[in-house]
């Protein structure tokens, strides 16, 4: 009865010493009042397996170490970054413990401002902020990261810079088309103009065309207009090449005409560029002359020559496709360029 006693007493105490003090194991299992604790993950708090007092224990293992976490491809980095751009960094945990992640900016590497907050950002993934504060052109701004995950030297810091581009100060540039261009930043380029600038034997009704790279590979916008009308025309989302725009307007002889091309990219870096040209001035009584007592099919209207009437004919029916009468000189179901240049290649010919 004693011997029962006694250790029932023991037993007693040790519970009250239990809830005081944790147990220390460095090999994940221990004996526990003929019980046993397994641990599978240390540090924690488990239940006991086997124990008929029920409860938990906490568990620490003088053996493991935490092993903090670390940073790898920061961005930005270097020079000639674009404005307001994404920070982006990885933080790498080989415990795979979530972290705590707070970013800082400044202009002096002293002065420090807290811009960005995430708590339990996942082990070994990237996490990105947008660095709103960089909107100035050619500035140093330094970056401050910080990752945490909550245990014992846990907690790691990383420091970087990166520099904003320079502009382009605004300015009139000659190009090869004697056209001006008013550049800013890394805008896109030019390349060629169809009418050429300053062109002077130009037909009726043409297509203007422009070929346009953008140097940082972004997509671009393109707005055309004229002097003549208040015609505006758009093509949306372009990328490196010719675009192309039917026009009504410059249908008068011997006129000349202006249109503006205004380009910008996805930064709004752009390019402004306007051009004329003057078209042919068609002489309707001269001896151009390719049939005489017989008309063609390009004298739409049967007036016995082919005249800028023929041409206003076809445009009232451009691009149509049915009811065309004798505005599809070439009969392939669309009154289109093709029928307006076979008009273009005979105009001042006269049947009598």
């Amino acid at each position: 009865m004693k011997t029962i006693l006694k250790k029932y007493i023991v037993i007693i105490i040790s519970i009250l010493l239990f809830a005081s003090f944790p147990i220390v194991l460095s090999d994940y299992t221990s004996e526990t009042f003929g019980g046993e604790v397994t641990v599978e993950d240390p540090p924690g708090t488990y239940q006991y397996t086997t124990s008929t007092f029920g409860g938990s224990v906490e568990v620490f293992d003088d053996s493991w170490v935490n092993r903090p976490p670390s940073f790898s491809g920061q961005l930005p980095t270097g020079t000639g970054i674009s404005l307001t751009p994404t920070a982006n960094v990885t933080i790498n945990d080989q415990d795979g413990n979530t972290t705590t992640i707070d970013w800082y900016n400044s202009t002096d590497n002293i002065s420090w401002i807290h811009f960005a907050h995430f708590e339990n950002h996942e082990a070994n993934t990237s996490n990105s902020t947008t660095c709103s504060f960089a909107d100035a052109y050619s500035t140093k701004y330094y970056l401050k990261v910080t990752a945490n995950d909550s245990h014992p030297n846990g907690n790691i810091t990383k420091y970087w810079n990166f520099t904003t581009r320079n502009p382009i100060n605004s300015a009139y540039v000659k190009n090869q088309f004697g056209g001006q261009v008013e550049i800013r930043g890394n805008a896109p380029i030019i390349n060629e103009v169809s009418p050429t600038n300053g062109s002077t034997t130009v037909v009726l009704y043409p297509t203007l065309a422009i070929n346009i790279s953008e140097p940082q590979g972004q997509n671009f916008n393109i707005t055309w207009t004229t002097n003549a009308t208040d015609w505006t025309a758009y093509n949306s989302s372009c990328i490196n090449g010719t675009y192309t725009q039917e026009v009504s307007w410059a249908n008068t002889s011997n006129t000349t005409y202006w249109f503006t091309v205004s380009i910008n990219n996805t930064d709004n870096e752009w390019t402004n560029e306007t051009y004329h040209f003057t078209t042919y001035q068609y002489n309707w009584s001269s001896s151009a002359v390719w049939k005489i007592g017989k008309t063609s099919q390009e004298d739409i209207d049967l007036d016995m020559d082919v005249d800028n009437s023929d041409l206003q004919s076809l445009f009232n029916y451009y691009l149509q496709t049915s009811g065309l009468g004798e505005n599809d000189i070439n009969e392939d179901g669309i009154v289109d360029y093709l029928d307006r240049s076979l008009i273009q290649n005979r105009l001042g010919e006269t049947y009598g």
